[in-house]
């Protein structure tokens, strides 16, 4: 029995690097295979049990300090000498397991931004001269990216992806109420009626659709031209999210010290 507390006192260095590897190992396994984030939700599962965690260490204190006691303190000599290269070794490869996960996490998040910024800039690229069916097709496309944008942005970029979709939206429904204005005034047309002025009013009903159809029509020039100057504001906004050049410097360091 002495011997085996000794051989595993000799190797404890190397079993916690080994397990501590392998218990990541799993865990980014299981985040891959399953996405499920089981240290998440081993964590809100606590949350919500705060009682657990000092009545478990309440538990396990005698058994920890004796440990503690034996370990470092009684044997101190050998504990030292068992840090053998393969715990060396472990904890490289941890490390550099560490840092490509970081960095794929970046891309990702890098990419995710992307292409909500494509997104936003084709809409607004739309709004500036295309039809409605066109602008409306990509509000659709942009929509699911708005969602993401909250999570992905601050405040600021999330506002004005905000503000371009309602401004796209709005000016669908301008150029509907021009529609529906012509095709009003066209269908009244034909009736004498149309031009003569009514009692206590000193406009006819075709004046009082011309003067709202010029009010869409000047409205819908405003947003045109809201869309025509956003180009350069945007691209500010969403540049510190999106810059890849420190990942790429990064991953290129990596790959050289191999």
């Amino acid at each position: 029995m002495n011997m085996i507390y000794v051989n595993i006192l000799d190797n404890l260095p190397a079993i916690i690097g080994l397990s501590i590897a392998g218990v990541w190992l799993i865990y980014k396994s299981i985040l891959i295979t399953y996405r499920l984030n089981i240290i998440m939700e081993l964590l809100n599962w606590l949350k919500h049990r705060p009682l657990i965690m000092p009545s478990l260490l309440f538990i396990l204190s005698p058994f920890i300090s004796t440990l503690i006691f034996h370990v470092f303190l009684k044997n101190s000599d050998e504990f030292l000498k068992a840090f053998t290269p393969i715990t060396c070794i472990a904890a490289y490869i941890a490390y550099q397991q560490y840092q490509i996960n970081r960095q794929q996490l970046r891309k990702n998040l890098s990419d995710k931004r992307l292409q909500i910024y494509v997104s936003a800039m084709t809409l607004v690229s739309s709004g500036r001269r295309d039809s409605t069916e066109i602008i409306q097709e990509k509000i659709n496309s942009c929509l699911p990216a708005l969602f993401e944008a909250e999570f992905l942005f601050g405040e600021e970029v999330y506002h004005k992806l905000i503000e371009i979709y309602e401004k796209a939206n709005e000016l669908i429904a301008l150029k509907n109420c021009i529609n529906d204005a012509n095709n009003y005034g066209t269908e009244q047309s034909k009736s004498t009626e149309w031009y003569n002025t009514s009692e206590g009013n000193n406009k006819s009903d075709a004046q009082i659709n011309g003067e709202q159809l010029n009010s869409y029509i000047k409205k819908l020039r405003e947003i045109r031209e809201w869309f025509i100057v956003q180009t350069p504001k945007i691209k500010p906004l969403f540049e510190p999210y999106i810059n890849l050049s420190n990942i790429a410097i990064e991953r290129d360091k990596n790959y050289n010290s191999f």
